[in-house]
């Protein structure tokens, strides 16, 4: 099954991901971003990193410090031809 998403609002607005890519990493991302919202199911969350920290990640290590995670919503899943397109969200952190 094709495996596409895209990301709305955060560090990773416009990001895509994409089940068929020549890219290892996007088509690992895109199939582990299935599981991770229990086979696309709308609503589920889950954490990711930003770009930006991802480039940090190997310098924060070693530092003792790990970067931010953003917290994403999957609010909607469509069937296309065989596959299926997930649209995940930028939640806000709430305020204390």
């Amino acid at each position: 099954m094709k495996i596409t998403a895209e990301f709305k609002g955060g560090a990773l607005d416009g990001t895509a991901l994409h089940g068929d890519a020549i890219d290892p990493y996007s088509l690992l991302s895109a199939e582990f971003l299935y599981q991770m919202t229990h086979d696309g199911r709308i609503g589920a969350r889950f954490k990711g990193f930003s770009p930006r920290a991802i480039k940090q990640m190997h310098g924060a290590e070693s530092a003792g410090r790990m970067p931010m995670t953003q917290m994403y919503e999957l609010a909607e899943r469509r069937e296309l031809d065989g596959g299926v397109h997930l649209v995940c969200i930028f939640v806000p952190p709430r305020r204390r």
